[in-house]
């Protein structure tokens, strides 16, 4: 089986043709008016030719929650997510923007309870937001957890006996953070943006924002410092002690990106650098 699915979502979709344009593209024409201009929005590259039962039934899954607009929740997910697009629809773009755009298409509401649990109101009273230790957090006071039943056979995960890291298990438990926290809001004059996903180790960019630019902080307190080859790292902690704390992260060699903790003393350094 063949089949031909392009990504920019507009009207319910019609039956589309299997072979592509001359420019890579596909035509609308081929498409039932699927694309809303394949020229302009330049998603007709997007096209994918599925053979396997399997993954087809993936996509038709994915199509509907794409046409209906349905909430996908996970848990430090931009990794999942990535995988998912390059695994099942095609190879993920350089452009980070572009990627942007195909992800929204794919998947028009994502929510990640890992940045949900890091922001406010929750990121003053959740100590560790990772998954294991937020389903027991959201056990506690102030939350009021979900009472789950399952159905007649169909046997529940126990939260007592953890199954960390199996894919059903973190989904189950992912969905019970996410029900929680949504309790919790409900007394809150709170809301949570949609289509942003966590960033691990990025202190100043919490998170990736799929429906729109990316914040840009200061960076002013960032310093690009190249030293001698023979230096130690004692000898910048020496240099840079008396500008107080600092973060010192390694490029080359012999260059570093050296982080102040107090942006105020950046006019220090450039002070007694210019009098050198």
């Amino acid at each position: 089986m063949q089949i031909l699915y392009p990504f920019s979502i507009d009207a319910a979709p019609q039956p589309v043709g299997s072979s592509w344009a001359s420019d890579g593209t596909v035509s609308p024409a081929l498409t039932g008016g699927f694309l809303k201009d394949s020229s302009s929005v330049g998603f007709g590259r997007f096209c994918i030719e599925l053979f396997i039962s399997e993954d087809y039934a993936y996509l038709c899954e994915s199509r509907s929650i794409a046409l209906k607009g349905k909430l996908v929740i996970g848990h430090n997910m931009l990794l999942d997510v990535m995988h998912t697009v390059h695994q099942f629809y095609c190879p993920l773009p350089a452009d980070l923007n572009e990627f942007k755009e195909m992800t929204t298409c794919v998947f028009p509401r994502l929510l990640d309870t890992k940045l949900m649990a890091s922001t406010q109101p929750f990121k003053d009273i959740i100590n560790n937001t990772s998954l294991a230790e937020l389903e027991k957090r959201l056990k506690e006071t102030p939350f009021n957890p979900p009472k789950v039943e399952s159905a007649e056979g169909f046997p529940s995960y126990d939260t007592a006996s953890e199954q960390l890291h199996e894919a059903g298990y973190d989904a189950y438990i992912t969905g019970l953070c996410f029900i929680s926290m949504a309790n919790y809001l409900v007394h809150y004059p709170f809301s949570f943006s949609f289509g942003r996903l966590f960033l691990m180790r990025v202190m100043d960019i919490p998170y990736l924002n799929l429906e729109g630019p990316d914040l840009q902080p200061k960076r002013d307190h960032v310093l690009h410092v190249t030293f001698p080859k023979e230096w130690k790292t004692s000898d910048l902690y020496q240099l840079f002690s008396a500008f107080g704390p600092f973060a010192s992260i390694p490029q080359q060699s012999t260059v570093i990106h050296l982080s102040l903790a107090c942006s105020h003393f950046r006019k220090n350094i450039q002070m007694e650098s210019d009098s050198c």
